[in-house]
């Protein structure tokens, strides 16, 4: 931790100071910085949004299993054979 040791020997006011320096550094960022990413990210989140609400769903997959389109041809294929006779 960053008061580690210096509890007791430290002013706390000095301990404070220190700390405030230290994360300025890190906390740095302008406030128009901070303002553009929250921006982006609420556009980014309406944009996912509009995506889920205008999707019916996956284009793939979804329809009749595979080979029961193709028995079913077969089938009304006989019946028309069946039909002639």
């Amino acid at each position: 931790m960053f008061s580690e040791g210096k509890l007791g020997n430290v002013p706390l006011k000095k301990i404070y100071e220190d700390y405030s320096k230290f994360t300025s550094k890190y906390n740095s960022k302008t406030e128009e910085e901070k303002q553009a990413a929250v921006k982006k990210a609420q556009e980014e989140a309406a944009a996912k949004l509009a995506r889920q609400n205008s999707s019916p769903g996956p284009l793939g997959g979804g329809g009749l299993p595979e080979g029961i389109l193709s028995e079913e041809v077969s089938i009304r294929c006989h019946w028309k054979k069946l039909k002639k006779t």
